[in-house]
C-alpha cells in the first residue's frame, strides 16, 4: 500500500560480493589516517559502525552516515520505505556515535547540495522537507590521529 507498492514484491534476487567494514579499513593500510569514511548502506550504516572495533575506528578522522529523519512524514506510509527494517532513530544514532567518541558536526541540507553543513543542533525536524534521510557528519575525538576541525572535513555530494 502507499507509493511504490511494487517495491513490496521481489522482482529478482542477486548475490553480490561483500566485505566487512573491518576488512575495508584494513585494505587502506595502517600508517595513514582515513580522513573521511562515507557510508551509504541502505539503512544499515549504523549497524556497520557498530560492527567495527574501537581500534579500527581509531584511524578514522571523520565519518558521514546516512541517518533517518525523525518526522511524522517519514514514519507514515508515505515514508514507509525509510521506516521499515528496525532502523534506529536519528537521536539514538547520534547518542551512539557520541558514545564511540564521534561528535556530530552537522548534516547536508536536503536538496541544497551546497557543500556546507547545516547546524549540528540535533536531528532535523522540519516537516516541510520530504526527504527522509540526512547525510550526518561526525568528527572523531578519540582517534589515533589529530582531530579535524569542522572546516577541514570534506563535505561530499
Amino acid at each position: 500500500e502507499g507509493w511504490a507498492a511494487w517495491c513490496n514484491r521481489t522482482l529478482e534476487q542477486r548475490t553480490v560480493p561483500t566485505i566487512s567494514l573491518a576488512d575495508a579499513i584494513a585494505l587502506t593500510g595502517s600508517v595513514l589516517p582515513i580522513r573521511l569514511l562515507k557510508m551509504d548502506a541502505q539503512g544499515v550504516d549504523l549497524a556497520l559502525i557498530r560492527s567495527a572495533s574501537p581500534s579500527e575506528l581509531a584511524r578514522v578522522q571523520a565519518i558521514c552516515l546516512e541517518l533517518p529523519r525523525d518526522t511524522a512524514y517519514c514514519r507514515s506510509s508515505a515514508g514507509a520505505l525509510y521506516a521499515r527494517g528496525g532502523r534506529e532513530s536519528c537521536a539514538a544514532s547520534l547518542a551512539y556515535m557520541r558514545s564511540r567518541g564521534f561528535v556530530y558536526i552537522g548534516h547536508e541540507t536536503p536538496g541544497v547540495g551546497s557543500g556546507k553543513l547545516a547546524s549540528p543542533e540535533g536531528c532535523p525536524t522540519n516537516e516541510a522537507i520530504r526527504t527522509c534521510e540526512i547525510q550526518a557528519y561526525f568528527i572523531n575525538e578519540r582517534g589515533r590521529f589529530p582531530k579535524l576541525s569542522p572546516e577541514e572535513v570534506p563535505v561530499l555530494p
